[in-house]
């Protein structure tokens, strides 16, 4: 939470710079990158700690029903999130305009995707599986 603040600060600092004419827009675009890349390794750090609940992780119908699900969704939905957040910060210091836009959402885009299916995949070979109580 602390960190959210923090780069919060910053984004906020940065944008007076930008708005005031002392600092260059490319860097502060990089910047604010390299802060989501920063956020989403702490997410990704913070994912397999977590436990079935209906407000953060990766909630989809399957992991709400099984705790396996949950528990190898969000193992592997951790290190997704690192991996993007760690070429988020090298695109945001190699890349600029759009290719740097695509290249953050798109292995983040990538990594919500691939966890959705994979969440599915357990599930289903899951003997432990709560049936939906929703009807």
């Amino acid at each position: 939470m602390a960190l959210l603040a923090l780069v919060s600060v910053g984004i906020a600092m940065m944008t007076v710079r930008a708005a005031t004419g002392d600092a260059d827009s490319n860097q502060f675009v990089r910047w604010i990158m390299a802060g989501v890349g920063v956020l989403f390794i702490f997410l990704g750090d913070a994912m397999p700690k977590t436990r079935p609940n209906f407000f953060v992780g990766v909630r989809t119908p399957w992991t709400l029903s099984s705790d396996l699900a949950w528990q190898k969704t969000h193992r592997l939905a951790g290190w997704l999130f690192v991996l993007a957040g760690f070429w988020a910060i090298v695109a945001a210091f190699t890349l600029k305009g759009i290719a740097l836009a695509f290249a953050v959402t798109g292995p983040v885009l990538v990594a919500t995707a691939v966890s959705a299916i994979y969440s599915w995949m357990v599930w289903k070979n899951d003997p432990d599986k709560r049936e939906s109580t929703a009807r």
